[in-house]
């Protein structure tokens, strides 16, 4: 069986990254719909609680973050909110 080429290899990659940086996005459309949930992220997720993932979070808004564990984290805190449903998230329905 012959193995995949490099350049297959690296055109997967550049599609999982674009499956990212869309799933990034739209997490955060939909988040940032409710004031008071970027607090909430950054008190749920203190990795981020710096000058690097404020700036993470202003390009996730133009879809320009692939980054996988900041994915996985806003997709944690998607979860969370929808279960427990805090009253920043209850006064913005």
């Amino acid at each position: 069986m012959l193995s995949p080429s490099i350049a297959q290899i690296r055109q997967k990659e550049k599609e999982e990254v674009k499956i990212r940086k869309i799933a990034i996005h739209t997490l955060l459309k939909k988040l940032s719909k409710n004031r008071g949930w970027k607090k909430a992220f950054l008190t749920k997720n203190p990795m981020f609680n710096n000058n690097v993932g404020i700036t993470m979070i202003t390009n996730a808004h133009t879809g320009r973050v692939s980054d996988l564990h900041f994915m996985k984290a806003l997709e944690a805190f998607d979860k969370s909110v929808q279960t427990e449903q805090p009253d920043w998230y209850k006064i913005t329905q």
